[in-house]
């Protein structure tokens, strides 16, 4: 099945009937003005390929409802690139991919250093109220947790 310029038959992508017919098939072929592609579905989710230069080049769409009029026009737009047009693609999506690990770890981090902070906060109330055995339940905890998951500078 082809879907050019946004429409396939009397069917526009991005309305539910688009989504109807997209949950019954297993590829299509689709034309922009930047170029075409092929989407393909596997195990549920949507793979948008094209062979440039003898080289197989693809990008994970998503499920169904990712595959919008946006997410087909962005696939062959990209898939369409001249080789350094895709190298340059290909590194600027490894380099946000990077900087989302590197966004949770760092939030990670935070939660985890405040969470001991917290405990800290309780041992030390504890003690200033005299009670030792809470107080050092609250140190041993301490430890565990730091053992479990030391911070990452």
């Amino acid at each position: 099945m082809e879907v050019a310029f946004g429409k396939v038959g009397d069917i526009s992508v991005d309305s539910p009937d688009w989504f109807m017919w997209l949950a019954g098939q297993k590829s299509f072929r689709a034309i922009e003005s930047s170029g075409e592609c092929t989407f393909t579905k596997s195990n549920g989710y949507w793979l948008a390929k094209k062979c440039v230069g003898g080289r197989r080049r693809q990008m994970n769409i998503g499920a169904n409802a990712k595959v919008t009029r946006a997410a087909i026009r962005e696939a062959c737009h990209n898939l369409n690139l001249s080789d350094a047009g895709w190298y340059e693609f290909l590194v600027c999506l490894k380099k946000a991919k990077e900087v989302v690990v590197k966004t949770q770890v760092h939030h990670e981090n935070e939660n985890f250093l405040a969470a001991v902070k917290n405990l800290e906060r309780i041992q030390a109330l504890a003690q200033s109220r005299g009670e030792d055995l809470i107080a050092r339940e609250l140190k041993e905890a301490i430890k565990e947790v730091q053992q479990l998951k030391p911070p990452v500078g």
